[in-house]
């Protein structure tokens, strides 16, 4: 038979009658009753001599987000829209506390933050009287009882006719939330979610300790104290470089051992990289030990002047100068440098105590007028003198910068 809304029919007693429940779009049957029962969409009965009542419930098919463990991802800066007729309060789930005590039938959608992040969301544009509401969602799986506390809640103004509810909060990296969008009283109708989404970014402070620097992958190096900018879970890789004569001990702070030092950027993190002397090598401020030239003073005024001519062989002091102990020193480092050569030839520098090398050896090549300057380690022998022979005539400069340590 067909007979929709409420109706009535007339059978012979003992007659079996067939009734069919035909849901209209959007609708589904919830189930018989009265002669009938279950959910099937046809009911068989046999008639009497008395009257036989049979009643049909029908209700709109919810939306496919209606439940927690449904929840539709949010797509963050991109609108949302959803027809919520339909939606139904599950067993359990919380009231909003902006709108306490209401039925709140609604859908769900959720987030997870990849940084540290603020996200806005808003239903403006809705058509009917939206309560926008956000949980802590971590166990998203254990459903509505295992929500975590409710984060923030809005029900719109009253200018914006209860449809501009909008709500504000910040995700740490690896959250999720659960975002539930309700309508007053069970209102229902055309949603419209928009989202807009800021990262949060903290300091790293980067702190080096000795002589060295500390580079950022991708851009800038620290030496001293310096301060790294970062969005909140995103990862900034250090790395550590000595100075001349110095070496890597290790990281300190977040970071630890000597490899790279990946860094998982947050609130107040400290960063900091410890460089030591090499072993046996001692460095000490640059200090002139040699200048030629007239008018330019050493360390200690103790020193020829003139220029070195070619093939001259001058012996210079360099234990006891400069910051360079009288003893125990096996070798110094040095920097020295032709100032305008009167041609093109080489400088050559040995320990005074050994063989004079051969001429064509070289710790230094240089051009006529070309000013050029070269750093080395040499030993300086019982003696504690280097020897200095030119190719070609030049005033020369020695600067020290560090020795070697017999211990």
């Amino acid at each position: 038979m067909y007979a929709p809304g409420n109706c009535a029919a007339q059978y012979p007693q003992i007659s079996e009658v067939t009734i069919t429940a035909a849901p209209a779009e959007g609708s589904y049957l919830v189930g018989w009753g009265g002669a009938c029962s279950g959910s099937q969409l046809t009911c068989t009965l046999t008639t009497s001599n008395k009257v036989t009542t049979v009643d049909a419930e029908f209700a709109l098919i919810p939306p496919d987000n209606d439940d927690l463990s449904d929840a539709h991802p949010l797509n963050v800066d991109s609108p949302v829209s959803q027809v919520t007729a339909g939606a139904t309060d599950q067993d359990g789930e919380p009231q909003p506390t902006c709108e306490p005590g209401a039925p709140m039938g609604g859908v769900w959608f959720t987030w997870t933050a990849d940084y540290s992040s603020e996200l806005s969301v808003s239903t403006v544009g809705s058509d009917f009287d939206t309560v926008l509401t956000v949980y802590r969602a971590d166990a998203l799986s254990d459903g509505v009882g295992a929500l975590g506390d409710e984060l923030a809640c809005d029900s719109g103004t009253e200018a914006g006719g209860y449809t501009d509810a909008a709500v504000t909060f910040t995700g740490s990296p690896g959250g999720t939330f659960a975002i539930r969008v309700s309508g007053y009283l069970g209102a229902s109708g055309n949603v419209v979610l928009t989202s807009e989404l800021t990262l949060i970014e903290f300091d790293v402070s980067v702190v080096v300790d000795g002589v060295g620097v500390v580079s950022v992958v991708g851009g800038g190096e620290c030496s001293g104290e310096c301060v790294v900018s970062g969005v909140g879970g995103s990862v900034v890789s250090f790395v550590a470089r000595a100075g001349e004569g110095h070496v890597f001990v290790g990281w300190g702070g977040v970071c630890s051992g000597v490899g790279v030092c990946d860094v998982t950027v947050a609130d107040g993190l400290v960063v900091s990289a410890l460089f030591e002397p090499a072993p046996g090598v001692v460095p000490v401020s640059p200090g002139r030990l040699l200048d030629t030239r007239d008018g330019f003073p050493t360390v200690d005024d103790d020193g020829r002047v003139g220029v070195l001519a070619a093939g001259e062989v001058l012996r210079l002091r360099v234990v006891g100068r400069g910051g360079v102990p009288g003893s125990g020193v096996s070798a110094v480092m040095l920097n020295v440098a032709a100032v305008a050569p009167s041609g093109g030839g080489h400088m050559t520098v040995w320990p005074c105590d050994d063989p004079v090398p051969s001429e064509h050896v070289s710790v230094l090549n240089f051009s006529a007028g070309v000013t050029v300057a070269n750093a080395f380690v040499v030993g300086v022998g019982g003696s504690g003198d280097v020897c200095v022979r030119v190719a070609a005539a030049t005033d020369v400069i020695a600067d020290v910068f560090g020795y070697v340590s017999n211990n």
